[in-house]
C-alpha cells in the first residue's frame, strides 16, 4: 500500500501539473502556439518509442532469477547504445532544416526525445526493486524544476522555445540522477540476454502504430482543418491523457506482475477487473467535471475543444482497456500484437482521412474513437485464442460510466458538477475504508 500511494502521489504531481498549469498557459500562449506544441509533441512521441525500443518490457520479461543483475546491466548497456545512436541521428538531421526557429525547436525536442530510454528504463527498474521513495523523489524533483523553468521562460516571452527548453533541461537533470541510481547495477558483469530484440522489435512497432492511431490525428486535423483547431483539440487531449494518468499508479503495480499473477487465474481476473473499474470511474469523473472547468477557467478561444472531449475519452478508454485485454499476446506472441496494431492503424487512417474531408477535425476525432474500439476488440479476440483463459473485463461498466458522465457534464453547472464528483469520491473512499477494516478484523 505504501508503494502504491507513493507512486500515485508522484505520478499525479508529475503528470497532473500540466493540467493545473493549463489555465495560466492558455492565457500566455495563443491557440496557434498550442497547435505547434502538439505537433512537436507528436514528433517527440515517435522518437521516444524508437529510442526506448521497448526496453522496459524486456526488463520485465527477462530480468528474472539469480542472474537478474547481470541481465539488467546487459540491457542497460543496450539502452545507452540506443541513446547514443539517437543523439547522432538528431544532430545529423539539423543541418537539413533551413528555418532557424524551426531548427531550434527540432533540436530541443529531438534531444529531449533521445533521453527517453535513460529515464524510462531506470524508473522501471526502481519500481521492480520497490524503491518507491527514490522513484517519487526523482520524479517530483524533475517536475518541480520543469515547472519553475516553464514559468520563468514563458513569462519572459520565449513562448514555444521556452516550453521546449524547460522540458529538455528537466529531463537532462532527471537522466543524470537516474544514472547515479543505476551505478550498483553497472558494477555487475553483463550477462547476455538472448531474444531481447525479437521481443522488443514487435513491441516497438506496436508503439509506433499506436502513435499512428492515437496521435497522428493532430497532423490530420492540421491538414484538413486548421492549426488553431489543433490547439483546441489539444485541450481535450490533455484531459484524455489525464485518464491514463489516473490509472498509472495501479498500472505500475499490475503490469510488471502480470506474469506471476497468471499462475493464479483468479488473482489475474480480480486484478484485471479492478483496473477496468478504475478506468470506468476515471472516465466518469473527467466527463462530469472537465466541461464546466474549461468554460470557467480558460479563454473563450479554447471552449471549442470541449466538442472533442467525448470522442477523445472514448478513444483513450478503449486504448487503456486493450492493455488489460492483451495478456495472451504480450505473454506468448508479441508479433500478434504488432499485426493487430498494423490492421488497426490502416483502418484508422482510412476512417480519419474520409471523415476529415467531410467533417473536419470533429469527424477525425470520432473516426479515431471508432477505430480505437475496433482495435481493442481485435486484440481481445486474438489474445483469448492464444491464451485460453477468460479475463474479467466489465466493459458494460465503462459504457455506462461514459454515457452518464457525458450527460451530467453537459447539463450541470460547475458547482453542481464538482459537488457531485466530491460526494461520489467520498462515498467510494468510505466504502473502501470500511472494506479494509473488515479485512483487518477478519
Amino acid at each position: 500500500m505504501k508503494h502504491t500511494l507513493l507512486y500515485a502521489v508522484s505520478i499525479a504531481l508529475s503528470k497532473g501539473i500540466s493540467l493545473l498549469m493549463l489555465p495560466w498557459l492558455a492565457n500566455q500562449l495563443t491557440v496557434e502556439d498550442f497547435g505547434v506544441l502538439q505537433l512537436l509533441a507528436l514528433m517527440v512521441s515517435i522518437g521516444s518509442v524508437v529510442c526506448a525500443f521497448a526496453m522496459t518490457e524486456a526488463l520485465y520479461r527477462f530480468a528474472q532469477g539469480q542472474d537478474s543483475d547481470g541481465m539488467i546491466h546487459y540491457l542497460w548497456i543496450q539502452v545507452n547504445r540506443l541513446t547514443l545512436a539517437g543523439t547522432l541521428v538528431c544532430l545529423m538531421a539539423l543541418p537539413w532544416i533551413s528555418d532557424a526557429e524551426i531548427r531550434l525547436w527540432i533540436a530541443l525536442a529531438g534531444l529531449t526525445t533521445v533521453l527517453e530510454g535513460q529515464i524510462s528504463f531506470p524508473m522501471a527498474w526502481l519500481r521492480m526493486q520497490d524503491r518507491s521513495a527514490q522513484f517519487a523523489r526523482i520524479a517530483l524533483s524533475k517536475v518541480a524544476l520543469q515547472t519553475v523553468l516553464t514559468i520563468v521562460f514563458v513569462s519572459a516571452d520565449y513562448g514555444v522555445t521556452g516550453m521546449l527548453a524547460a522540458g529538455l533541461i528537466a529531463n537532462l537533470v532527471q537522466a543524470v540522477a537516474l544514472r547515479q541510481a543505476m551505478q550498483p547495477i553497472a558494477q555487475n558483469t553483463p550477462i547476455p540476454v538472448s531474444g531481447w530484440i525479437r521481443h522488443c522489435a514487435p513491441l516497438t512497432g506496436s508503439g509506433l502504430l499506436a502513435i499512428a492511431l492515437f496521435s497522428m490525428q493532430r497532423a490530420y486535423i492540421g491538414h484538413f482543418d486548421s492549426l488553431a483547431e489543433v490547439g483546441r483539440y489539444s485541450v481535450a487531449a490533455k484531459f484524455g491523457l489525464a485518464l491514463a494518468l489516473l490509472l498509472q499508479p495501479f498500472g505500475m503495480w499490475f503490469f510488471p506482475k502480470r506474469i506471476s499473477l497468471s499462475e493464479d487465474p483468479k488473482a489475474l481476473n480480480q486484478a484485471s477487473a479492478q483496473g477496468v473499474w478504475l478506468l470506468a470511474l476515471a472516465a466518469f469523473f473527467i466527463l462530469l467535471t472537465v466541461p464546466s472547468f474549461v468554460y470557467f477557467a480558460l479563454p473563450q478561444d479554447y471552449w471549442g475543444g470541449m466538442d472533442y472531449l467525448l470522442p477523445v475519452i472514448v478513444a483513450m478508454a478503449a486504448k487503456e482497456l486493450s492493455e488489460y485485454a492483451n495478456f495472451g499476446l504480450w505473454r506468448e506472441r508479441t508479433g500478434g500484437l504488432l499485426k493487430a496494431n498494423i490492421g488497426s492503424a490502416l483502418v484508422a487512417t482510412a476512417l480519419m482521412v474520409l471523415a476529415g474531408t467531410q467533417y473536419g477535425g470533429l469527424g477525425i476525432a470520432y473516426a479515431l474513437a471508432l477505430a480505437s474500439c475496433l482495435r481493442t476488440l481485435w486484440i481481445y479476440l486474438a489474445a483469448r485464442r492464444l491464451w485460453r483463459m477468460d479475463i474479467a473485463l466489465p466493459v458494460s461498466g465503462i459504457l455506462a460510466a461514459i454515457a452518464i458522465g457525458h450527460g451530467l457534464g453537459q447539463a450541470l453547472p460547475i458547482i453542481a458538477a464538482f459537488g457531485l464528483a466530491a460526494l461520489i469520491a467520498l462515498a467510494l473512499a468510505s466504502l473502501w475504508a470500511l472494506k479494509q477494516r473488515k479485512l483487518s478484523w477478519a
